[in-house]
């Protein structure tokens, strides 16, 4: 029997709390035993509570922006058309940076500390602990990372999550797939099956022998988008303006009425002025419908 989300997101919450605490106290409260037991205690009382409060603001982050989502805009896509772009928040690039960057300075204080002590072999490990983790942080300020987002054009659709993006024609789009077969998401804090996650796949089937070209800016770092068998795309709707409900819909619309994809891009495209649109439309058809069968008869 699997819990429900709030109730996991309760006790994920508790135990970064319960984790924090316990790096609190090792900091505020060192052995006194000998040097080098302070020191042990400083250390792994800063790295406990510095997973304890990044844990516990990525669970919070996520009830309260399923709260606070904004919707849709009108924007420009990287292809430099016209769009409905549903803008991912950067909250997640934001704190991730953030996140390495501490964890980059407790890693070189540890490898000052021990290198003073003469432990020279010892000082390289967290030394080089250090260089990785600024590694994304690097390739962030160079521009190379993105927030991104998902883009609608009268053209196709165009998504970007940090280094991967990728784009499709409307004709390469088969259907959306409800099943979401074999779906993958990359190891977090917070596991995907839990429902907790940062991660909310929406899979596109691809019409036969269609293959998605996915470009990365970089390897290996920030590739945290989900993972399809070939013949399918996975676009990350947690922290994507709308909301995967909304997006789900868009795409289905306008999958099933080719014609509105030349309003992509325009006013008539939100989901306020759409909803109107396509009830004009079903109306007209009926009335079609309906002159017609008077006219047979």
């Amino acid at each position: 029997m699997r819990l429900p989300a709030t109730a996991l997101r309760l006790v994920f919450a508790t135990g970064y709390v319960l984790l924090g605490a316990l790096g609190a106290g090792l900091m505020m409260y060192p052995s006194q035993r000998s040097e080098a037991d302070r020191y042990v205690s400083l250390f792994l009382g800063v790295l406990l509570a510095l997973i304890g409060v990044g844990g516990l603001v990525l669970v919070l982050f996520i009830p309260l922006f399923d709260r606070c989502r904004p919707g849709p805009v009108l924007a420009t896509a990287p292809s430099n058309n016209p769009a409905m772009f549903f803008r991912r928040s950067p909250f997640m690039v934001v704190t991730s940076v953030v996140f390495c960057l501490a964890s980059a300075v407790w890693a070189g204080t540890l490898a000052v500390v021990l290198h003073g002590h003469g432990n020279v072999v010892w000082a390289s490990v967290p030394a080089l602990l250090a260089g990785v983790l600024l590694w994304p942080v690097a390739v962030v300020l160079i521009g190379k990372i993105k927030p991104g987002g998902l883009w609608l054009t009268p053209v196709g659709l165009e998504y970007r999550k940090e280094a991967v993006s990728w784009t499709l024609p409307w004709p390469d789009v088969d259907r959306i797939d409800p099943a979401e077969p074999g779906v993958q998401t990359g190891a977090l804090p917070y596991a995907s099956g839990t429902k907790v996650a940062a991660v909310q796949p929406l899979v596109l089937a691809l019409r036969l022998e269609v293959l998605a070209e996915v470009r990365r800016t970089v390897w290996w770092i920030w590739s945290r988008e989900c993972r399809v068998p070939p013949g399918r795309v996975c676009i990350d709707c947690f922290d994507l303006a709308g909301g995967r409900q909304l997006i789900t819909e868009t795409i289905e619309r306008h999958l099933s009425y080719p014609r509105l994809r030349e309003q992509l891009g325009t006013e008539w495209s939100l989901p306020a002025h759409s909803e109107v649109s396509l009830g004009r439309r079903t109306a007209a058809a009926r009335r079609g419908d309906a002159a017609r069968g008077r006219w047979l008869d």
